[in-house]
């Protein structure tokens, strides 16, 4: 995973996004040593979530295998683009895999600094893979946390 889309000056695109991708593989790396699971970042949204004209980027990742099982704490974590760095600004939970209850959420854009998130629900006849109920919700990033609208 690069992060090369982060910056637009051309000639520091190279050494920025290897910052970044260090930024956000750190931060996941240390937030899954805590809960004692493995990370895995699924995907990184970029935009303009804190109108400021910089580009920001929205990273969904899992903490699996907690416990040494098939369990999987899911997260949406901020990462706000301050003078060409990213800066962890907050994260929510998204959610579990592998309990076949409850939602998963996946960021999926930003628009308008709004954060545009799929909200996958479980239905009483669903496998514990598969949630079949989908839907979207809209968050915006509100005195540093992220609140639906």
């Amino acid at each position: 995973m690069t992060c090369a889309w982060l910056f637009s000056s051309p000639a520091s695109v190279r050494a920025q996004s290897v910052k970044a991708e260090r930024v956000i593989r750190q931060f996941v790396a240390q937030r899954a040593r805590k809960e004692g699971g493995s990370p895995y970042i699924s995907k990184i949204v970029r935009g303009d979530l804190d109108r400021d004209g910089n580009v920001d980027a929205i990273v969904n990742y899992a903490i699996e295998g907690i416990g040494g099982g098939n369990f999987s704490l899911l997260y949406i974590a901020v990462f706000l683009n301050n003078r060409g760095k990213l800066v962890y600004k907050t994260q929510m939970s998204a959610g579990s895999f592998g309990s076949g209850t409850g939602s998963q959420l996946a960021a999926e854009s930003i628009d308008n600094g709004k954060l545009i998130v799929e909200v996958d629900e479980y239905l009483p006849q669903d496998a514990v893979c598969c949630p079949s109920k989908k839907s979207h919700k809209q968050f915006v990033l509100e005195r540093g946390r992220l609140r639906g609208i």
